[in-house]
């Protein structure tokens, strides 16, 4: 089986999913908690176009080519899916892993969900554990928001930078944003009124895995203006024991890279390069830059 995912209400993330495949053998999973989203139901009348387009207009495919994971029960009949092939969903939040629409996703459409849901979920229940038990002084949740409270009010810094040192997590910047902004996105308190303060809320601005990041932008950290914060998130051990022995670079790159953040180096330090004006320092930095490193053990 091949999975494919179509988020994007650009025709052309639609066009690149099915070009190689056969509407005769396609299912089509619509997970929307409404079954209303424009963006969503404009895919899944676009899917259902080129199902009908491909199987001679046969308006009883819809019933059997897809699936609706939704709280929407009339507007799913209304689409034409079968009542059979509709998951029906609790009111619960859409915004984590392990509740509605992301459960279902991981456990059921992913190719590996099931093997990987259950291993899942109890790190998820470790770490919910560990928040509700632990005390403050050692409750990593608590900690990360306040150091988020800390240098948003009080550093001054305004987004987070998000740097898996993991390939695996290459889009793990994009969930944060996703997961961070649709809770924290706000202004004004619930009787609103306008924040007096920025309470933690950063907005996370992306990453790039490993040295991706580090040969473009990772450069402006310790040497640009001390605007956001960086979040380091590496692996142990190797996830993939048989590929090279990339994990021999990325770890330590990750150390030195996180290590350089806090300590200044003064214009005596840094070496001097040529110039047709003459010759001047080049490489110091101020310091002072905030980060956080993660380590994720398997």
């Amino acid at each position: 089986m091949t999975f494919r995912f179509v988020s994007n209400v650009d025709g052309t993330d639609f066009a690149e999913a099915v070009h190689d495949l056969d509407p005769a053998e396609t299912l089509f999973i619509v997970s929307s908690k409404t079954f209303t989203t424009l963006e969503t139901m404009t895919n899944a009348h676009t899917a259902r176009d080129w199902l009908l387009a491909g199987l001679k207009g046969e308006q009883a495919a819809t019933a059997k080519h897809f699936v609706a994971v939704s709280t929407n029960a009339e507007e799913v009949t209304k689409f034409g899916i079968d009542t059979a092939n509709h998951v029906r969903l609790l009111g619960l939040g859409r915004r984590t892993l392990f509740h509605g629409l992301g459960h279902w996703a991981l456990h059921h459409a992913c190719p590996s969900g099931r093997t990987i849901s259950a291993p899942c979920m109890d790190g998820c229940h470790q770490m919910d554990e560990h928040f509700r038990t632990a005390p403050f002084e050692r409750n990593l949740p608590v900690l990360m928001g306040l150091l988020s409270l800390w240098y948003n009010d009080f550093f001054g810094a305004q987004t987070v930078a998000v740097l898996p040192y993991e390939q695996y997590l290459k889009r793990f910047p994009a969930y944060l944003q996703q997961l961070t902004m649709e809770s924290n996105g706000k202004h004004v308190t619930w009787t609103a009124s306008p924040w007096t303060t920025t309470p933690g809320r950063s907005t996370v601005w992306g990453g790039e895995p490993g040295t991706n990041g580090q040969h473009s932008f990772y450069s402006a950290d310790p040497s640009g203006d001390p605007t956001h914060t960086l979040r380091f998130h590496r692996v142990r051990p190797d996830p993939q024991p048989a590929r090279p022995a990339s994990p021999t670079y990325c770890w330590p790159m990750s150390s030195r890279r996180r290590r350089r953040l806090p300590s200044a180096r003064p214009p005596s330090r840094s070496r001097r390069k040529a110039r047709p004006t003459g010759s001047c320092r080049i490489g110091w930095f101020e310091g002072n830059r905030p980060s956080n490193p993660s380590c994720w053990t398997l």
